[in-house]
Protein backbone atom coordinates (compact mmCIF):
# COMPACT_ATOMS: atom_id res chain seq x y z
CA UNK A 1 0.00 0.00 0.00
CA UNK A 2 2.92 2.89 0.62
CA UNK A 3 4.27 2.17 -2.36
CA UNK A 4 1.19 2.32 -4.82
CA UNK A 5 0.26 4.76 -2.45
CA UNK A 6 3.38 6.93 -3.13
CA UNK A 7 3.06 6.04 -6.73
CA UNK A 8 -0.73 7.00 -6.84
CA UNK A 9 0.03 10.22 -5.30
CA UNK A 10 2.99 11.45 -7.55
CA UNK A 11 0.31 9.98 -10.58
CA UNK A 12 -2.37 12.60 -8.94
CA UNK A 13 0.28 15.38 -8.74
CA UNK A 14 1.33 14.84 -12.56
CA UNK A 15 -2.30 15.14 -13.60
CA UNK A 16 -2.83 18.07 -11.72
CA UNK A 17 0.50 19.67 -12.57
CA UNK A 18 -0.28 19.04 -16.06
CA UNK A 19 -4.03 20.20 -15.47
CA UNK A 20 -2.51 23.81 -14.38
CA UNK A 21 -0.34 23.93 -17.00
CA UNK A 22 -2.87 23.46 -19.71
CA UNK A 23 -5.08 25.81 -18.05
CA UNK A 24 -1.79 28.60 -18.13
CA UNK A 25 -1.21 27.59 -21.61
CA UNK A 26 -4.96 28.15 -22.59
CA UNK A 27 -5.05 31.31 -20.73
CA UNK A 28 -1.62 32.77 -22.91
CA UNK A 29 -3.29 31.61 -25.80
CA UNK A 30 -6.81 33.18 -25.07
CA UNK A 31 -4.66 36.28 -24.03
CA UNK A 32 -2.98 36.21 -27.27
CA UNK A 33 -5.69 35.44 -29.88
CA UNK A 34 -8.85 37.08 -28.42
CA UNK A 35 -7.00 40.54 -28.84
CA UNK A 36 -5.55 39.64 -31.79
CA UNK A 37 -9.28 38.77 -33.09
CA UNK A 38 -10.59 41.86 -31.36
CA UNK A 39 -8.05 43.58 -33.36
CA UNK A 40 -9.28 42.17 -36.49
CA UNK A 41 -12.52 42.79 -36.22
CA UNK A 42 -11.86 46.44 -35.14
CA UNK A 43 -10.21 46.57 -37.99
CA UNK A 44 -12.71 45.52 -40.15
CA UNK A 45 -14.57 48.23 -38.64
CA UNK A 46 -12.69 50.77 -39.18
CA UNK A 47 -10.98 50.58 -42.77
CA UNK A 48 -14.59 51.54 -44.12
CA UNK A 49 -15.32 54.42 -41.86
CA UNK A 50 -11.72 55.62 -42.47
CA UNK A 51 -12.80 55.64 -46.09
CA UNK A 52 -15.13 57.33 -46.01
CA UNK A 53 -13.72 60.02 -43.68
CA UNK A 54 -11.14 60.65 -46.37
CA UNK A 55 -14.06 60.91 -49.32
CA UNK A 56 -15.68 63.42 -47.05
CA UNK A 57 -12.32 65.10 -46.72
CA UNK A 58 -11.49 64.93 -50.26
CA UNK A 59 -15.25 66.77 -50.75
CA UNK A 60 -14.20 69.44 -48.43
CA UNK A 61 -17.12 67.96 -45.99
CA UNK A 62 -15.00 69.00 -43.38
CA UNK A 63 -17.34 68.89 -40.77
CA UNK A 64 -18.55 65.44 -41.42
CA UNK A 65 -14.84 64.39 -42.37
CA UNK A 66 -14.12 65.36 -38.44
CA UNK A 67 -17.19 63.36 -36.98
CA UNK A 68 -16.51 60.43 -39.12
CA UNK A 69 -12.40 60.70 -37.61
CA UNK A 70 -13.55 61.20 -34.17
CA UNK A 71 -15.96 58.20 -34.55
CA UNK A 72 -12.79 55.80 -35.99
CA UNK A 73 -11.00 57.27 -32.61
CA UNK A 74 -13.59 55.97 -30.35
CA UNK A 75 -13.01 52.77 -31.08
CA UNK A 76 -9.04 52.73 -31.20
CA UNK A 77 -6.09 53.12 -28.91
CA UNK A 78 -2.55 54.30 -29.83
CA UNK A 79 -1.01 51.60 -28.04
CA UNK A 80 -3.01 49.23 -30.23
CA UNK A 81 -3.44 50.95 -33.65
CA UNK A 82 -0.83 53.87 -33.67
CA UNK A 83 -0.30 53.47 -37.33
CA UNK A 84 -3.76 54.31 -37.92
CA UNK A 85 -3.94 56.67 -34.35
CA UNK A 86 -1.12 59.31 -36.03
CA UNK A 87 -2.87 58.74 -39.74
CA UNK A 88 -6.71 59.69 -37.85
CA UNK A 89 -4.64 62.98 -36.05
CA UNK A 90 -2.96 64.47 -38.60
CA UNK A 91 -6.06 64.35 -41.01
CA UNK A 92 -7.95 65.49 -38.03
CA UNK A 93 -5.57 68.31 -38.20
CA UNK A 94 -5.96 69.15 -41.65
CA UNK A 95 -9.62 69.23 -41.43
CA UNK A 96 -10.11 70.93 -38.05
CA UNK A 97 -7.52 73.85 -40.04
CA UNK A 98 -9.79 73.87 -43.23
CA UNK A 99 -12.78 74.37 -41.29
CA UNK A 100 -10.97 77.67 -39.28
CA UNK A 101 -11.24 79.41 -42.98
CA UNK A 102 -14.83 79.49 -42.59
CA UNK A 103 -16.15 79.69 -39.40
CA UNK A 104 -14.73 79.91 -34.99
CA UNK A 105 -11.01 80.52 -36.69
CA UNK A 106 -9.71 80.41 -33.21
CA UNK A 107 -11.18 77.20 -31.47
CA UNK A 108 -11.09 75.31 -34.72
CA UNK A 109 -7.28 76.05 -34.51
CA UNK A 110 -6.92 74.99 -31.19
CA UNK A 111 -8.40 71.89 -32.29
CA UNK A 112 -6.17 71.49 -35.22
CA UNK A 113 -3.29 72.01 -32.76
CA UNK A 114 -4.31 69.25 -30.57
CA UNK A 115 -4.63 66.72 -32.83
CA UNK A 116 -1.23 67.28 -34.10
CA UNK A 117 0.67 67.25 -31.00
CA UNK A 118 -1.70 64.04 -29.74
CA UNK A 119 -0.10 62.71 -32.71
CA UNK A 120 3.25 63.64 -31.99
CA UNK A 121 2.91 62.46 -28.58
CA UNK A 122 3.06 58.79 -29.61
CA UNK A 123 5.99 59.21 -31.71
CA UNK A 124 10.13 60.97 -32.06
CA UNK A 125 11.75 62.34 -34.80
CA UNK A 126 14.00 58.95 -34.08
CA UNK A 127 11.23 56.33 -34.22
CA UNK A 128 9.17 57.85 -36.94
CA UNK A 129 10.57 60.72 -38.56
CA UNK A 130 8.42 61.42 -41.62
CA UNK A 131 5.05 61.94 -38.98
CA UNK A 132 7.35 64.07 -36.91
CA UNK A 133 8.18 66.42 -39.57
CA UNK A 134 4.20 66.29 -41.06
CA UNK A 135 2.59 67.02 -37.78
CA UNK A 136 5.71 69.62 -37.27
CA UNK A 137 4.69 70.99 -40.67
CA UNK A 138 1.16 71.44 -39.52
CA UNK A 139 1.68 73.13 -36.37
CA UNK A 140 3.24 75.84 -38.13
CA UNK A 141 0.69 75.79 -40.30
CA UNK A 142 -1.73 76.78 -37.43
CA UNK A 143 0.39 79.02 -35.75
CA UNK A 144 0.73 80.96 -39.39
CA UNK A 145 -2.98 81.02 -39.44
CA UNK A 146 -3.57 81.95 -35.78
CA UNK A 147 -0.84 84.73 -36.49
CA UNK A 148 -3.54 86.38 -38.73
CA UNK A 149 -6.09 86.83 -35.66
CA UNK A 150 -4.05 88.02 -32.68
CA UNK A 151 -0.50 88.20 -31.53
CA UNK A 152 1.15 88.02 -35.14
CA UNK A 153 4.98 87.93 -34.20
CA UNK A 154 4.54 85.44 -31.84
CA UNK A 155 2.70 82.96 -33.54
CA UNK A 156 5.32 83.40 -36.34
CA UNK A 157 8.42 83.02 -34.63
CA UNK A 158 6.30 79.78 -33.44
CA UNK A 159 5.23 78.90 -36.78
CA UNK A 160 9.38 79.49 -38.40
CA UNK A 161 10.51 77.23 -34.99
CA UNK A 162 8.21 74.47 -36.21
CA UNK A 163 8.68 74.66 -40.27
CA UNK A 164 12.76 74.45 -38.91
CA UNK A 165 11.71 71.41 -37.32
CA UNK A 166 10.19 70.03 -40.65
CA UNK A 167 13.33 70.72 -42.72
CA UNK A 168 15.26 68.69 -40.68
CA UNK A 169 13.56 65.57 -42.47
CA UNK A 170 12.74 67.22 -45.28
CA UNK A 171 15.71 68.38 -47.13
CA UNK A 172 16.17 69.92 -50.34
CA UNK A 173 17.81 66.85 -51.97
CA UNK A 174 15.76 63.97 -50.67
CA UNK A 175 12.44 65.30 -50.38
CA UNK A 176 12.19 68.26 -52.63
CA UNK A 177 7.97 68.28 -52.98
CA UNK A 178 8.06 68.88 -48.89
CA UNK A 179 10.92 71.36 -48.86
CA UNK A 180 9.33 73.39 -51.53
CA UNK A 181 6.27 73.32 -50.01
CA UNK A 182 7.57 74.19 -46.34
CA UNK A 183 9.23 77.05 -48.49
CA UNK A 184 6.31 78.23 -49.74
CA UNK A 185 4.78 78.49 -46.32
CA UNK A 186 8.16 79.88 -44.79
CA UNK A 187 7.32 82.95 -47.36
CA UNK A 188 4.04 83.60 -46.20
CA UNK A 189 5.25 83.60 -43.17
CA UNK A 190 7.61 86.36 -43.97
CA UNK A 191 5.39 88.31 -45.64
CA UNK A 192 2.74 88.08 -42.86
CA UNK A 193 5.89 89.19 -40.55
CA UNK A 194 6.45 92.38 -43.18
CA UNK A 195 2.98 94.05 -41.44
CA UNK A 196 4.52 93.67 -38.16
CA UNK A 197 7.93 94.70 -38.63
CA UNK A 198 11.23 95.27 -40.82
CA UNK A 199 9.00 95.21 -43.97
CA UNK A 200 11.12 95.62 -46.70
CA UNK A 201 13.80 93.18 -45.50
CA UNK A 202 10.83 90.02 -44.56
CA UNK A 203 9.31 91.12 -48.25
CA UNK A 204 12.38 90.44 -49.69
CA UNK A 205 12.65 87.12 -47.62
CA UNK A 206 9.36 86.14 -48.26
CA UNK A 207 10.65 86.28 -52.20
CA UNK A 208 13.59 84.31 -51.79
CA UNK A 209 11.67 81.23 -50.05
CA UNK A 210 9.26 81.50 -52.88
CA UNK A 211 12.07 81.56 -55.59
CA UNK A 212 13.17 78.21 -53.85
CA UNK A 213 10.24 76.81 -53.95
CA UNK A 214 9.52 77.61 -57.44
CA UNK A 215 12.76 75.27 -58.30
CA UNK A 216 10.84 72.64 -57.81
CA UNK A 217 6.78 73.75 -58.18
CA UNK A 218 6.63 74.42 -62.03
CA UNK A 219 3.31 74.65 -64.32
CA UNK A 220 4.69 70.87 -65.65
CA UNK A 221 4.86 69.55 -61.93
CA UNK A 222 1.72 70.57 -59.97
CA UNK A 223 0.35 73.20 -61.65
CA UNK A 224 -2.25 74.18 -59.09
CA UNK A 225 0.66 74.39 -56.53
CA UNK A 226 3.11 76.34 -58.91
CA UNK A 227 -0.18 78.63 -59.49
CA UNK A 228 -0.81 79.21 -55.90
CA UNK A 229 2.81 80.23 -55.18
CA UNK A 230 3.08 82.56 -58.62
CA UNK A 231 -0.05 84.28 -56.61
CA UNK A 232 2.19 84.77 -53.59
CA UNK A 233 5.17 85.86 -55.24
CA UNK A 234 2.93 88.32 -56.82
CA UNK A 235 1.80 89.92 -53.23
CA UNK A 236 5.35 90.07 -51.77
CA UNK A 237 6.30 91.96 -54.96
CA UNK A 238 3.08 94.54 -54.77
CA UNK A 239 4.02 94.82 -51.08
CA UNK A 240 7.63 95.31 -51.58
CA UNK A 241 6.62 97.94 -54.39
CA UNK A 242 5.45 100.17 -51.26
CA UNK A 243 9.27 100.65 -50.14
CA UNK A 244 11.54 100.67 -53.63
CA UNK A 245 11.42 100.23 -57.83
CA UNK A 246 7.99 100.60 -57.57
CA UNK A 247 7.38 100.52 -61.16
CA UNK A 248 9.81 97.14 -61.36
CA UNK A 249 8.24 95.72 -58.26
CA UNK A 250 4.62 96.21 -59.56
CA UNK A 251 5.45 94.86 -63.17
CA UNK A 252 7.07 91.48 -61.21
CA UNK A 253 3.44 91.58 -59.38
CA UNK A 254 1.43 91.41 -62.47
CA UNK A 255 3.74 88.82 -64.09
CA UNK A 256 3.60 86.68 -61.05
CA UNK A 257 -0.70 87.06 -60.98
CA UNK A 258 -0.32 86.48 -65.28
CA UNK A 259 1.66 83.71 -64.36
CA UNK A 260 -1.29 82.00 -61.92
CA UNK A 261 -4.10 82.80 -64.52
CA UNK A 262 -2.70 80.54 -66.93
CA UNK A 263 -2.90 77.71 -64.98
CA UNK A 264 -6.87 78.66 -63.22
CA UNK A 265 -9.81 79.08 -65.12
CA UNK A 266 -13.33 79.43 -63.68
CA UNK A 267 -14.44 76.09 -65.08
CA UNK A 268 -11.86 74.09 -63.33
CA UNK A 269 -10.47 76.23 -60.73
CA UNK A 270 -13.06 78.68 -59.20
CA UNK A 271 -11.86 79.50 -55.95
CA UNK A 272 -8.10 79.82 -57.13
CA UNK A 273 -9.47 82.00 -60.13
CA UNK A 274 -11.51 84.01 -58.00
CA UNK A 275 -7.87 84.35 -55.81
CA UNK A 276 -6.01 85.48 -59.08
CA UNK A 277 -9.00 87.68 -59.89
CA UNK A 278 -8.51 90.09 -56.84
CA UNK A 279 -4.61 89.28 -56.77
CA UNK A 280 -4.79 91.23 -60.50
CA UNK A 281 -7.45 93.76 -58.65
CA UNK A 282 -4.84 94.59 -55.94
CA UNK A 283 -2.12 95.42 -58.96
CA UNK A 284 -4.21 97.40 -60.76
CA UNK A 285 -5.26 99.55 -57.50
CA UNK A 286 -1.08 99.63 -56.72
CA UNK A 287 -0.71 101.44 -60.02
CA UNK A 288 -3.60 103.61 -59.31
CA UNK A 289 -1.54 105.34 -56.75
CA UNK A 290 0.49 106.10 -58.95
CA UNK A 291 -0.79 106.72 -62.48
CA UNK A 292 -3.89 106.90 -64.55
CA UNK A 293 -5.53 106.75 -61.64
CA UNK A 294 -9.58 106.43 -62.83
CA UNK A 295 -8.52 103.87 -65.38
CA UNK A 296 -6.91 101.78 -63.02
CA UNK A 297 -9.14 101.85 -60.13
CA UNK A 298 -11.94 100.69 -62.88
CA UNK A 299 -9.79 97.71 -63.95
CA UNK A 300 -9.39 96.91 -60.19
CA UNK A 301 -12.94 96.96 -59.55
CA UNK A 302 -13.44 94.47 -63.02
CA UNK A 303 -11.42 91.92 -61.30
CA UNK A 304 -12.94 92.75 -58.00
CA UNK A 305 -16.08 91.65 -59.20
CA UNK A 306 -14.94 88.51 -61.20
CA UNK A 307 -13.59 87.20 -58.09
CA UNK A 308 -17.02 88.26 -55.78
CA UNK A 309 -19.13 86.10 -58.25
CA UNK A 310 -17.38 83.12 -56.49
CA UNK A 311 -16.38 84.73 -52.99
CA UNK A 312 -19.86 85.17 -51.37
CA UNK A 313 -20.43 86.58 -48.50
CA UNK A 314 -21.96 83.07 -47.06
CA UNK A 315 -19.68 80.81 -48.46
CA UNK A 316 -16.29 82.91 -48.17
CA UNK A 317 -16.58 85.39 -45.67
CA UNK A 318 -13.20 86.30 -45.13
CA UNK A 319 -11.97 86.74 -48.89
CA UNK A 320 -15.57 88.64 -49.41
CA UNK A 321 -14.28 91.10 -46.60
CA UNK A 322 -11.15 91.86 -47.75
CA UNK A 323 -12.44 92.17 -51.17
CA UNK A 324 -14.72 94.89 -49.45
CA UNK A 325 -11.53 96.35 -47.56
CA UNK A 326 -9.54 97.05 -51.35
CA UNK A 327 -12.80 97.97 -52.71
CA UNK A 328 -13.04 100.37 -50.15
CA UNK A 329 -8.75 101.57 -51.14
CA UNK A 330 -10.40 101.92 -54.94
CA UNK A 331 -12.74 104.45 -53.99
CA UNK A 332 -10.45 106.41 -51.51
CA UNK A 333 -8.17 106.71 -54.52
CA UNK A 334 -11.03 107.96 -57.02
CA UNK A 335 -11.88 110.45 -54.22
CA UNK A 336 -9.12 112.19 -55.21
CA UNK A 337 -9.46 112.16 -59.15
CA UNK A 338 -13.80 113.30 -58.72
CA UNK A 339 -16.80 113.28 -56.94
CA UNK A 340 -15.06 113.02 -53.96
CA UNK A 341 -18.16 113.30 -51.78
CA UNK A 342 -19.79 110.25 -53.07
CA UNK A 343 -16.60 108.19 -53.62
CA UNK A 344 -15.62 108.92 -50.01
CA UNK A 345 -19.37 107.64 -48.75
CA UNK A 346 -18.84 104.61 -51.12
CA UNK A 347 -15.31 104.02 -49.39
CA UNK A 348 -17.00 104.04 -45.94
CA UNK A 349 -19.90 102.00 -47.34
CA UNK A 350 -17.45 98.98 -48.50
CA UNK A 351 -15.34 99.48 -45.04
CA UNK A 352 -18.62 98.52 -42.76
CA UNK A 353 -19.67 95.89 -45.44
CA UNK A 354 -15.92 94.66 -44.58
CA UNK A 355 -16.60 94.85 -40.75
CA UNK A 356 -19.05 92.72 -40.27
CA UNK A 357 -16.81 90.05 -40.83
CA UNK A 358 -13.48 91.73 -39.73
CA UNK A 359 -15.43 91.91 -35.93
CA UNK A 360 -13.30 92.75 -32.75
CA UNK A 361 -13.49 89.39 -31.03
CA UNK A 362 -12.67 87.34 -34.43
CA UNK A 363 -10.71 89.59 -36.62
CA UNK A 364 -8.44 92.14 -34.17
CA UNK A 365 -6.11 92.71 -36.44
CA UNK A 366 -8.27 93.10 -39.63
CA UNK A 367 -10.48 95.37 -37.26
CA UNK A 368 -7.78 97.64 -36.73
CA UNK A 369 -6.68 98.27 -40.29
CA UNK A 370 -10.62 99.15 -41.15
CA UNK A 371 -10.79 101.57 -38.08
CA UNK A 372 -7.74 102.96 -39.52
CA UNK A 373 -8.94 103.73 -43.50
CA UNK A 374 -12.30 104.48 -41.75
CA UNK A 375 -10.28 107.62 -39.92
CA UNK A 376 -8.69 108.79 -42.70
CA UNK A 377 -11.85 108.53 -44.74
CA UNK A 378 -13.77 110.86 -42.46
CA UNK A 379 -10.39 113.73 -41.81
CA UNK A 380 -10.85 113.91 -46.07
CA UNK A 381 -14.89 114.16 -45.52
CA UNK A 382 -14.16 116.79 -43.04
CA UNK A 383 -12.28 118.81 -45.41
CA UNK A 384 -15.62 118.69 -47.39
CA UNK A 385 -18.20 119.67 -44.96
CA UNK A 386 -19.35 119.10 -41.31
CA UNK A 387 -15.54 119.11 -40.29
CA UNK A 388 -15.91 118.84 -36.41
CA UNK A 389 -18.35 116.02 -36.65
CA UNK A 390 -16.02 114.34 -39.06
CA UNK A 391 -12.72 114.81 -36.89
CA UNK A 392 -14.74 113.46 -34.15
CA UNK A 393 -15.12 110.48 -36.09
CA UNK A 394 -12.09 110.02 -37.19
CA UNK A 395 -10.30 110.43 -33.70
CA UNK A 396 -13.00 107.44 -32.51
CA UNK A 397 -12.16 105.15 -35.62
CA UNK A 398 -8.43 105.87 -35.07
CA UNK A 399 -8.76 105.45 -31.03
CA UNK A 400 -9.99 101.90 -31.76
CA UNK A 401 -7.39 101.15 -33.96
CA UNK A 402 -4.79 102.07 -31.22
CA UNK A 403 -6.66 99.00 -28.97
CA UNK A 404 -5.28 96.70 -30.83
CA UNK A 405 -1.53 98.71 -32.50
CA UNK A 406 -0.45 98.48 -29.24
CA UNK A 407 3.15 100.26 -29.32
CA UNK A 408 4.98 96.89 -27.87
CA UNK A 409 2.93 94.52 -30.22
CA UNK A 410 2.54 96.71 -33.17
CA UNK A 411 5.41 99.91 -33.18
CA UNK A 412 5.02 101.02 -36.85
CA UNK A 413 1.01 100.84 -37.36
CA UNK A 414 1.44 102.52 -33.62
CA UNK A 415 3.18 105.25 -35.11
CA UNK A 416 1.34 106.00 -38.17
CA UNK A 417 -1.92 105.99 -36.06
CA UNK A 418 -0.63 108.27 -33.52
CA UNK A 419 0.35 110.65 -36.50
CA UNK A 420 -2.61 110.64 -38.01
CA UNK A 421 -4.49 111.57 -34.58
CA UNK A 422 -1.74 114.36 -34.40
CA UNK A 423 -3.31 115.89 -37.84
CA UNK A 424 -6.68 116.14 -36.04
CA UNK A 425 -5.44 118.06 -32.91
CA UNK A 426 -3.57 120.66 -35.01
Amino acid sequence: MGKNGNFIEKYLSAIVISAIGALIAGSILWFILIPAYNDAQTTKTIEPLFDKAMNLHREHRYENAIDTFNEILSKITPSRFPDKYKEIQFYLGVNYQQLSYYRNPEENLLNAESAYNSGLSIISIETDPEHYAKFSKGLGDVYMDRASIRDKEYNLNKAFQFYSKALDIFTKCQCPGEYADIQLSIGMCYSKLAEVRDSENNYKNAIHAYEEASVVFTPQYKPKTYGNLQNNLGNAYLMLSKYNNTIINLNSALQSYQNASSIFTVETDAIDYAWTQENLGNVCLGMAALEDTERNVNCAFHFYNNSLKIYTKDQYPLQYALIQNNIGVGYYLLANVRDSENNLYNALQADNEALTIYTLRSYPIDYARLQKNIGRIYLKLADIRDKEINQAKAFQAFNEALNIYTPEKYPEEFSIVKREIEHIKY
